[in-house]
């Protein structure tokens, strides 16, 4: 048995396209973090809901950018071992 066989789960996914996916997210994700850090909220009565809707996509953009870290790694394994 190769090592190759023995990872072939990893056969499964295209690392590398989930990998550019991701951070095509999380640059979209944190544009729109960027772009709610210097607007505020119109109205003062919808304060709250707008800081916990800012920090649901600042949340979102940091998964974000952990699976394109993540992915990137698993993609560099992958090529290490020429599979």
């Amino acid at each position: 048995m190769t090592r190759t066989n023995t990872l072939s789960c990893w056969a499964h996914f295209d690392y590398e396209r989930m990998a550019a996916e991701a951070r095509r997210e999380r640059d979209s994700l944190n544009s729109i973090v960027r772009a709610r850090r210097r607007q505020r909220p119109k109205n003062p009565d919808k304060a709250m809901a707008f800081e916990q809707q800012s920090k649901r996509y600042y949340e979102m953009y940091l998964e974000q950018r952990k699976n394109a870290i993540e992915f990137e790694r698993r993609a560099r394994k992958r090529g290490e071992y020429g599979s």
